[in-house]
């Protein structure tokens, strides 16, 4: 029982953690996690000790160190994936949080209107708001697929975010003609 409480319980006190939800972010390792590794293992020593009873305990001796190889290099192989799947989407990613803490949006109001051009579904107005705080109304965003949308206030401006190739695809902010770079 205790197994399957470390296995089930940090998903939900993440789920409804404000301390969780505002400090949990990739690559870092958390307290939760580890508590349901803790209760996999658990759950595994509970299973091989009553397997381990018995007749079956030579099948034991041979399934164990099998299936310890097989999950040692299922976690190998993922994490070598996911690592790979991050390094293809980090760059634009975080030029564009860089961007924006050095004050790439500072002339925008909340509410106004910023087009990304060649927008990726993990640029859009919700990382805007979790790096800034600003609320813009994003158009065309595939990533909250209107669930979530922005309204624009009456008086809202508009910007267009996208990335100068001639300056090494820094990201840059205009308004009607005129253009702020960061």
């Amino acid at each position: 029982m205790t197994a399957v409480a470390f296995v089930l319980l940090p998903p939900a006190l993440i789920a409804v953690s404000a301390r969780y939800q505002t400090e949990l972010v990739w690559d870092n390792a958390h307290l939760p996690v580890y508590y349901e590794y803790f209760g996999l293992a658990l759950l595994g020593a509970v299973v091989s000790a009553r397997i381990s009873r018995g007749p079956r305990a030579a099948i034991l001796t041979i399934v164990a160190p099998i299936s310890a190889v097989y999950v040692a290099s299922n976690w190998i192989v993922n994490m070598r994936q996911v690592a790979s799947l991050d390094a293809t989407f980090a760059e634009p990613r975080n030029s564009f949080v860089s961007a924006l803490k050095a004050g790439l949006l500072d002339s925008v109001e909340d509410g106004d209107i910023a087009a990304i051009t060649n927008q990726p579904v993990f640029i859009n107005g919700n990382l805007i708001y979790q790096t800034i705080g600003k609320n813009l109304s994003i158009p065309n965003e595939g990533a909250i697929s209107h669930w979530f949308e922005s309204k624009p206030r009456r008086s809202a401006n508009h910007y267009r975010l996208y990335r100068d190739p001639a300056t090494g695809n820094a990201w840059r902010l205009s308004i009607e003609g005129s253009a702020l770079t960061h």
